[in-house]
């Protein structure tokens, strides 16, 4: 029983209410148990069936009997679980609904409470919002009405000190007004806010018309007093407080007022064409008048940040390049040269003369440096001194105000002005009369400065205004012009007539200097090229810098053009002036004889010729070298569209080309020299030498030719082109040695150890002319690795080829084999073979032993991989 509780499937049983007829069929009758009896045995069940062998052939009856009975089994037990649980089952289902209902009552009844909520929740978050757009549009009503109650104020303070004119209250009341001004853009088409924003427009029109008024009265009528300075400071300081639109507008007003009487006496329109150029000094002299004009009648009255004179000067130079510009179209058939230059010359002074009065301090801070770190110790400390005197010089007008520039107006170098021989005597005039008059008004200003901040301190306390706040005076950007070329640019499309007369006076010095030209120098001068060089980069950089003071725009450009033209024409004359080497005639057969006999006829060169070409070689390297710097200097000065068209590359490339032309022109006139030694050495019978004796004679003329010539080209040639002098000599003369080696007939025995030795003895006297070279500390050059490991594999191939020829024809195939180091070659050996006296017979036998070695080799490769 206990086995039968602790299955599952019996405890699910239990769990469930069965009728007792049902466990009944479950369980089964004690007869029931009995009729099932026979089945409990499987064993016996089956004998029972097939007792023997012949029973078996109706096993398919008793197995469909068998599934016949299972059948009817299965549906006995379904019908009778069936028909005893669907009572109970019916009520559960019954009881099951009804509590699913309520439970469904009970969710819908959730449901319409929840939405309820929803509905609530999103009315009242709607609330929530309509009270924060209304608080904040309280706030905003509430800050705009306190903003109209306060400019209400202010536009009442700003009408009672328009009647009063009091110019130093007004400053910030107008500072306040502007402020508050934004403020009402949005709500600008109200009726109260417009007749408000009408109302200030009003006023402020008045009030800049009084500031105007007050200028005219009091800065153009009679004396100026210090009450009336101080009047006009403070309607400077007014008009910065309304903007920068009415700053500009009263300077450009005062500026068109000093500039009037420039205009009528100068314009050209009116004036005698005669006098156009003859009046051109008179305005620089004019402006230099104003500014010492402002200087002591104006500066009081505006702020030095303002920096009148500066727009001013710079007015000026508009109405000026305007004149000028009118002036050089009606005179363009009249002009030259000599006009062009003395008017830019002129306006030029005044360029440079502007440029040092006015300059921005925050871009020349770095070149300030540059200058003080480049000066002495003690000169240093001068400067610093000097500032600490500018410090105590400058006294604000206002507790607010900063002023920009330090004493800027008219305050130049003592030393620039004493060396600077530019600068005309206006400038020194205006100098001696700055320095008398600048301590009376250092002690004005600091008396105004004085009166005016404690003005100003007054008003703050006594103004009741919003926050009492005190706002600074705006300061505007100071926009420096550019004064090179602010005039003188005008002249840039004329400068073609300077730039083709230039152009003519450059070519004739240099037709002249060519002219001049020796091709000689002193043998212990320093320098080692020609005179011309030096005379013709001398004026062109004169012109250069001369050009410079005028232009450097497009016209320095075109000039630039001329002397890269120059320098190839100068280059091209180098080129044809090195010494050439006469044709020979066919006739002529290069021996020992003959070579006395053309001496006279000169087939090579002399010690001067030599010369000629090293110093041509020389002065092409200065040439290369200092166009290169022309190129750089014109780059760096010339105006930046124009710089990537600087290229003098093509004038390099001229030289240099002259440069390898001149080494050839010296290399073949030193082959033309050996030529008849070396060509000995295939007219030598090598075969009939029976011993080897000293070098031959032609080892010891061309050891004596080269020494000599060499040794007189060392004295002139510098250091880099030596060497590449000396490589490219030897790749011609090696070549030319080579080939003659070649051309002998028989070389055996003796006679290829005789040429043998000879050709050690030129190979050391090759590596050794390097050391015929002096330093400049007058030391031997050493001889230069790479040149002598690249005379040694050179003459390593000679030496082979002597060598192997110079044994017996049975040792041949196996001193060849011994040097040849498993090198062999079936051509190498042809050619070795071509110079001895063997048989034929006996070459034939050698070549085709060593192809059978060959052969053998080529096999024992293949069998390895």
């Amino acid at each position: 029983m206990s086995n039968f509780l602790e299955d599952p499937l019996s405890s699910e049983l239990l769990s469930l209410n069965l009728d007792s007829s049902f466990e009944s069929f479950l369980l089964g009758s004690k007869e029931e148990k009995d009729g099932f009896a026979e089945y409990s045995n499987p064993i016996s069940f089956i004998n029972s069936k097939f007792p023997n062998e012949e029973s078996l052939n109706g096993i398919e009856e008793v197995s469909k009997e068998l599934q016949l009975q299972v059948q009817s089994l299965s549906g006995e037990i379904s019908n009778s679980v069936w028909t005893n649980e669907n009572y109970t089952a019916t009520q559960n289902i019954e009881e099951a609904q009804t509590i699913m209902q309520d439970l469904f009552l009970k969710i819908n009844d959730f449901n319409e409470k929840v939405t309820k909520s929803e509905i609530n929740l999103n009315k009242v978050c709607e609330t929530l919002s309509e009270l924060e757009t209304g608080k904040k549009n309280l706030n905003v009503s509430i800050d705009l009405l306190e903003d109209l109650k306060f400019f209400m104020t202010l536009l009442t303070n700003f009408k009672l000190i328009i009647t009063k004119k009091s110019f130093r209250k007004a400053t910030q009341t107008i500072l306040k007004l502007v402020k508050i001004l934004p403020k009402f853009k949005e709500d600008e088409d109200e009726k109260l806010i417009k007749n408000l924003l009408n109302r200030y427009n009003e006023l402020s029109e008045q009030w800049i018309s009084q500031i105007y008024q007050e200028f005219n009265t009091k800065l153009f009528g009679s004396e100026t007093t210090k009450r009336d300075f101080v009047t006009l400071r403070q309607c400077c300081f007014n008009v910065d407080a309304f903007g920068e639109q009415t700053h500009n507008e009263l300077v450009k007003w005062f500026c068109d007022l000093r500039l009037s009487k420039y205009i009528n006496n100068f314009n050209p329109k009116k004036n005698n064409s005669q006098t156009y150029f003859q009046n051109l000094e008179k305005r620089s002299n004019w402006l230099k008048k104003q500014l010492m004009s402002y200087r002591s009648k104006f500066s009081l009255a505006f702020p030095d940040h303002w920096m009148i004179p500066m727009k001013l000067s710079e007015e000026f130079c508009k109405i000026t390049r305007n004149h000028l510009d009118y002036i050089l179209k009606i005179k363009n058939s009249e002009l030259d040269s000599k006009i062009i230059i003395s008017s830019l010359g002129i306006f030029k002074n005044l360029e440079n003369f502007l440029t040092n009065l006015f300059y921005d301090e925050n871009n020349n801070n770095e070149k300030k440096k540059e200058r003080v770190k480049g000066k002495g110790k003690g000169k240093g400390k001068e400067g610093e001194k000097g500032k600490g005197k500018d410090k105590g010089k400058n006294n604000t007008f206002n507790k607010n105000e900063v002023l920009n520039k330090k004493d800027l107006l008219l305050q130049i170098d003592r030393k620039k002005l004493k060396t600077n021989e530019n600068l005309s005597t206006a400038a020194f005039e205006i100098k001696q009369k700055y320095l008398k008059s600048k301590r009376e008004r250092e002690n004005r200003e600091q008396k105004m400065n004085k009166k005016i901040e404690f003005t100003n301190s007054k008003t703050t306390n006594q103004t009741n205004l919003k926050k009492h706040t005190y706002l600074e005076i705006p300061k505007y950007e100071i926009v420096y012009p550019k004064w090179d070329g602010i005039i003188t640019s005008v002249f840039e499309p004329y400068l073609k007539i300077y730039v083709k007369r230039e152009s003519k006076r450059l070519y004739s010095a240099y037709q002249h200097i060519c002219e001049e030209e020796s091709f000689v120098i002193n043998k212990n001068s320093s320098v080692k090229y020609l005179n011309s060089y030096s005379e013709l980069f001398l004026i062109i950089k004169r012109s250069f810098a001369k050009t410079i003071n005028f232009t450097k725009s497009i016209s320095l450009y075109h000039l630039f053009l001329e002397y890269s033209n120059l320098l190839g024409n100068y280059s091209q004359f180098l080129f044809e002036n090195l010494p050439q080497l006469p044709e020979i005639s066919k006739k002529i057969s290069f021996t020992l004889r003959s070579l006395q006999e053309e001496k006279k006829k000169k087939i090579f060169f002399t010690k001067e010729e030599y010369v000629q070409c090293v110093l041509i070689i020389n002065t092409s390297e200065q040439c290369s070298n200092s166009s290169q710097q022309l190129e750089h200097s014109v780059k760096k000065t010339i105006d930046e569209k124009y710089q990537k068209q600087i290229d003098i590359d093509e004038a390099i490339q001229a030289f240099s080309d002259t440069i390898n032309q001149s080494i050839n022109t010296i290399i073949g006139s030193l082959l033309r020299h050996l030529s008849p030694y070396i060509k000995s050495i295939s007219k030598t019978q090598w075969s009939a030498i029976k011993k080897v004796g000293d070098q031959s004679k032609f080892v010891f003329q061309i050891q004596k030719i080269l020494n000599h010539n060499f040794l007189e080209i060392s004295h002139y040639i510098s250091l880099p082109y030596w060497k590449l002098l000396l490589n490219c000599f030897l790749h011609s003369f090696f070549k030319e040695l080579h080939n003659q080696i070649y051309q002998c007939k028989k070389i055996h025995g003796n006679g290829a150890n005789q040429l043998l030795m000879d050709v050690e003895v030129i190979k050391d006297v090759l590596i050794s002319i390097p050391t015929l070279y002096k330093t400049k500390s007058n030391e031997r050059l050493q001889v230069p690795k790479p040149y002598r490991n690249l005379t040694n594999k050179k003459f390593k191939a000679i030496e082979f080829l002597l060598k192997v020829i110079s044994v017996k024809k049975e040792q041949f195939l196996t001193n060849y084999q011994l040097l040849a180091n498993g090198n062999e070659s079936l051509s190498e050996i042809k050619k070795f073979l071509g110079l001895t006296g063997f048989s034929r017979n006996s070459k034939l036998e050698i070549i085709e032993k060593l192809k059978k070695i060959i052969s053998a080799k080529n096999t024992k490769k293949a069998m390895k991989k």
